[in-house]
């Protein structure tokens, strides 16, 4: 054993999380709940040890900070040229997942936004009869991702981290979370 391994403190658990959990300012103008971070994801992550990657936001990477708000659902980004950009994006996040896994990390879960067109886990929004509304299912970042996770072999759960109340109850959310980093140990 070398001197610096006896006195590595890393927990060898990682979660992937959206991009603008952790940093607001990616988030469409007018949608932002903080001015940085969404705190009440990050607390219960530090407080358990969590190694925390921030995938990349899709929406950022297609029109940028200043994108309008539209309709914010699945219908206003589903196009050729944004699900390839998924497609990408999740295939760069599988490999890293893979290369922690290969390397005895946990990988524990993904986090991704309820509500949002790209990243809701359970509940994505739509326009139907010209009105926004959640119908189950995932957003085109998070579809992109449950793909290239199962494609390299890792079986990585999901979590849906609900931003405002129409997309699910935020505490209910933190203790699903809690109950798997629980699980995962200490």
């Amino acid at each position: 054993m070398n001197e610096h391994t006896s006195s590595d403190a890393r927990g060898r658990r990682i979660a992937f999380v959206a991009h603008c959990l952790l940093n607001q300012n990616a988030k469409v103008p007018g949608l932002a709940g903080y001015p940085g971070v969404f705190q009440p994801l990050c607390t219960p992550l530090t407080r358990h040890g969590i190694g925390i990657v921030q995938m990349r936001c899709p929406e950022m990477d297609h029109l940028g900070p200043g994108r309008p708000l539209g309709t914010d659902t699945i219908d206003q980004y589903d196009t050729p040229a944004y699900r390839d950009l998924c497609r990408r994006l999740a295939g760069a996040v599988a490999t890293e997942a893979a290369v922690y896994h290969a390397a005895g990390y946990r990988v524990l879960f993904a986090l991704g936004v309820e509500g949002s067109p790209s990243c809701s886990v359970s509940n994505a929004p739509v326009l139907e009869a010209g009105c926004r509304i959640l119908r189950p299912g995932r957003g085109l970042f998070m579809e992109a991702l449950a793909a290239a996770f199962a494609a390299a072999g890792l079986q990585v759960p999901f979590i849906g981290i609900p931003e405002v109340p129409e997309s699910g109850e935020l505490d209910e959310a933190l203790s699903s979370l809690e109950v798997v980093v629980t699980c995962a140990g200490e």
